[in-house]
């Protein structure tokens, strides 16, 4: 039998010459490729016929190959770069060729390159080639213990710790735990790892993350923008002071008394004549230009994200506090739209920049009573109603559903379901026709903006939809997707010919450059932003926003299983399926163990049995 050596793109290949110029190898078959064989050479007995047959054989013959010694080689030639032809002719027999050869591919102080050279390194550079795969095998001892824990901890955290004495083996085990922490917060899957929720658990359990620390802003990717707080000093004067003519401490700001960000206000008075309604969003835009470094701080974070824990704000807070939010306190620069008219007909209307000063600050439920029981509030109620009903009558459908808010303070959890009234569907409707008239305006000067459309919805709700309790697990049905454009087209859903965001520039991005694109028309005659680019932060924003509220939502129904899995508590939901109860008081479904039949949307009282929070499980039996 003959045994070859090829040589193919920088790997050694050894196998079998068959008759003729045919190779087998056990990688593959070779034809007339003698070219490439750099060593050949007889030994005793036939060719064996199976390919197992044939492996096992030239293992041994290979074993049997006398080697030499790699320190006469270093001593020759270290550091220098030979043609493998060259080296191979230090040997002298074929068998001593061979063995110099495997030699060759085999020890780390050669590389074959694909040019059919031989690098003979120097003993420095394997000096650094062993203690590299010292190292290696360290850290991948490590990290395979590590993963076995976490797959499975079996033992204390602290006793896997203490295998690892020496402060190198300690400080690879940190650099590990680290990257498993950030992989976690992620969200991301790993192989040999459990599911990131359960990795975040046991974690948390090692005592490596905080209980209860919020991943969402990990997974949402936005982390480095919100912790990295600008420092940018606080102007004393607006850039676009000029414009602020009007000088209003008429209004009243509806929001939670906690609420930091007011961007919004409203006014109204009944005159002989009729009426004037006037609405007043906060104008951070006047504090900026086009070009300020505060652009690029919103931009990064797209807007404020609203935790258990506390608020994440879209602007540096002293700038929210002291320069943009409606107060109380002094006067703020204010976009002001102001509407004129009598019975429930808009006369006219029109923007302009000014100073507003609240007057008060009112909770909803405040406001309904001033809708339901003041004098000017009923008829402000008239109107709000006749608008509300204008764009049904276009087609729009609005059901403002049951809000659930969840606070966290270290380790109290309240979870209060706050029911809409009229209030809330007052200040709806009123955001909705400013943001309407803001696109009006905007076509009206010819400026590129945003707009938002939806086409009609394909199913309208019947009136045994509105009634069933369960509408909430469903309402989706009901509204078409809505895309922003660059033409003006018809929001349907919301029953606007033209429509467009601009009601809360302190807490979204695109409604604070919507904003700043009317007022630098209004200050120069040209626009701020090019339509390319108001598409594009358009469409971002819409990505992230969407997100956004899916992150916001998971942490609320993280902080609600909590609540639930420590107090184990009874619970009356709404009878869904046998396997399913929805409990409206958080908007989220239980899974019932064992399974029930009943009547849809009949009461069913159950307890606790089992949640999960980090995977959003609850698991309920019925009583």
């Amino acid at each position: 039998m003959r045994v070859v050596a090829l040589f193919l793109r920088g790997k050694v290949l050894w196998g079998f010459q068959e008759e003729g110029d045919r190779i087998w190898t056990p990688e593959k078959v070779f034809k007339n490729r003698r070219q490439d064989v750099v060593v050949s050479f007889d030994v005793p007995g036939s060719l064996p016929r199976s390919d197992r047959e044939r492996r096992e054989k030239l293992q041994e013959v290979l074993n049997a190959l006398p080697e030499p010694d790699p320190e006469d080689l270093l001593e020759l030639a270290a550091g220098e770069r030979m043609p493998l032809e060259e080296v191979l002719s230090l040997a002298g027999s074929p068998q001593e060729k061979a063995g110099l050869l495997l030699l060759l591919s085999r020890h780390r102080a050669f590389d074959l390159l694909r040019s059919g050279e031989v690098v003979i390194h120097t003993p420095e550079e394997l000096e650094e080639a062993r203690e590299r795969e010292r190292r290696e095998a360290m850290v991948s001892a490590v990290r395979e213990a590590v993963y076995a824990w976490l797959r499975e901890p079996r033992e204390d955290f602290e006793a896997l710790r203490e295998r690892f004495a020496t402060p190198e083996e300690r400080t690879v085990l940190e650099g590990v735990l680290e990257e498993l922490r950030a992989a976690a917060l992620r969200g991301e899957e790993r192989k040999n790892l459990p599911p990131p929720d359960v990795l975040l658990e046991r974690l948390e359990q090692a005592g490596l993350l905080e209980r209860g620390i919020n991943e969402i802003p990990y997974r949402l990717g936005v982390i480095r923008a919100f912790r990295e707080e600008p420092d940018i000093p606080l102007p004393e004067r607006p850039p676009y002071a000029e414009l602020l003519e009007e000088v209003r401490e008429d209004g009243v700001a509806v929001d939670a008394p906690t609420t930091v960000e007011v961007d919004d206000a409203f006014a109204f008075e009944t005159t002989p004549g009729g009426w004037r309604f006037s609405l007043y969003i906060a104008a951070p835009a006047a504090w900026l230009g086009p070009d300020h470094p505060l652009i690029a701080v919103a931009e990064s974070r797209m807007q404020s994200l609203y935790f258990p824990e506390g608020t994440w704000f879209m602007m540096p807070r002293p700038w929210v506090e002291d320069r943009f939010t409606l107060t109380e306190d002094e006067l703020r620069p204010a976009l002001i739209l102001d509407l004129w008219g009598e019975g429930t007909a808009v006369r006219e209307y029109a923007f302009r920049w000014g100073w507003v000063r609240l007057r008060a600050r009112w909770v909803p439920d405040e406001l309904r009573r001033y809708l339901l029981e003041d004098p000017e509030g009923k008829v402000l109620f008239a109107l709000t109603r006749a608008w509300e009903q204008e764009r049904n009558a276009a087609g729009a459908f609005s059901l403002l559903l049951p809000d659930v808010k969840v606070r966290v303070e270290g380790d109290r959890i309240e979870v209060e379901r706050e029911v809409p009234h009229d209030g809330h569907q007052a200040v709806m409707e009123w955001m909705i026709r400013i943001n309407h008239l803001a696109a009006v305006e905007a076509l009206r000067r010819g400026l590129p903006i945003p707009f938002r459309a939806s086409e009609p919805p394909a199913q309208r709700p019947t009136p045994k939809d509105l009634e069933d309790p369960l509408l909430p697990t469903y309402v989706g049905r009901f509204f078409a997707p809505a895309i922003w454009t660059s033409a003006p087209r018809p929001h349907h859903g919301l029953g606007v010919e033209v429509y467009t965001q601009i009601s809360s520039p302190i807490r979204r991005f695109l409604d604070l450059v919507v904003q700043l694109q009317l007022l630098h028309h209004e200050a120069t005659g040209e626009p701020a932003f090019e339509e390319a680019q108001m598409i594009s932060w358009a469409q971002a924003y819409e990505t992230f926003s969407s997100r956004a509220r899916q992150g916001m939502r998971r942490r609320q129904i993280f902080w609600i299983l909590t609540l639930l899995e420590r107090d184990r508590p009874e619970l009356v939901g709404l009878w869904m399926s046998k396997e399913r109860v929805y409990f409206p008081e958080f908007h989220y479904q239980g899974i019932l163990q064992p399974a029930v039949e009943g009547r849809r949307g009949e009461p069913i009282r159950v307890r606790v049995k089992r949640a999960y929070p980090r995977r959003g499980l609850l698991y309920v039996r019925p009583l």
